[in-house]
């Protein structure tokens, strides 16, 4: 996501919102009607505004992934969007400032409006974005850290103390279960009960061909 929430998504909007209060303050300020073509020329400037400041935003945070720190990331981003940027509102706004030619007034002063917010705008995202950007709320718009460190294993943990010595020497060992059941059958093919069978690991052992004999007779 370029925006991390609604705080990056607030700050990102003083340079956007910074020449409609601008402009329309001054001119609350000197007493000038505001008619409907007034008022068209605010929407349509936020939306120029809101372009730059995304183009700008998207060129940062790329820096930032590749590895700059934010001044490093703010230069190499004035850089490469500031002559972009100037160039589309030149051409906007001189596309625009032909309304101001007209005879009838509601669209002679928004002709003169847009190219007065446009030219604003440029300044707010030229000026104020980057400021904000190398100010503590510049944070607010650096990608999170997502990895986590995957937690050790049980066999790797070194507060377990225990180690697999089987694993370490190459050699495996049966249970003790196993090994009983082993010892029973050898014992009882040799001729003896199971009930005698010894209850130790280790297997009884076998017979001669003569012992065995002379235990059947």
């Amino acid at each position: 996501n370029l925006l991390q929430g609604l705080a990056s998504a607030a700050v990102s909007m003083i340079p956007n919102v910074f020449p409609v209060v601008i402009i329309f303050g001054f001119m609350g300020h000197a007493g000038t009607l505001v008619d409907i073509g007034t008022m068209m020329t605010a929407s349509v400037a936020l939306g120029v505004a809101v372009d730059d400041t995304i183009h700008f935003l998207s060129w940062f945070r790329g820096c930032i992934r590749r590895g700059m720190s934010r001044t490093e990331a703010i230069f190499d981003t004035y850089r490469n969007m500031a002559p972009a940027m100037t160039q589309t509102t030149i051409v906007g706004g001189l596309g625009l400032s032909v309304f101001a030619l007209s005879t009838f007034t509601p669209t002679q002063r928004f002709g003169v409006l847009m190219l007065t917010l446009l030219f604003a705008a440029l300044a707010g995202d030229l000026i104020w974005l980057p400021a904000l950007l190398a100010s503590p709320l510049g944070r607010f718009f650096c990608p999170r850290k997502t990895d986590k460190p995957s937690p050790p294993s049980d066999s790797s943990s070194p507060s377990s103390g225990l180690h697999d010595d089987s694993a370490v020497m190459g050699t495996s060992y049966l249970p003790v279960e196993r090994v009983d059941m082993l010892g029973q059958s050898e014992h009882k093919a040799a001729g003896g009960s199971i009930a005698s069978t010894p209850t130790a690991s280790i297997p009884a052992p076998k017979l001669s061909k003569s012992q065995r004999a002379r235990k059947r007779t």
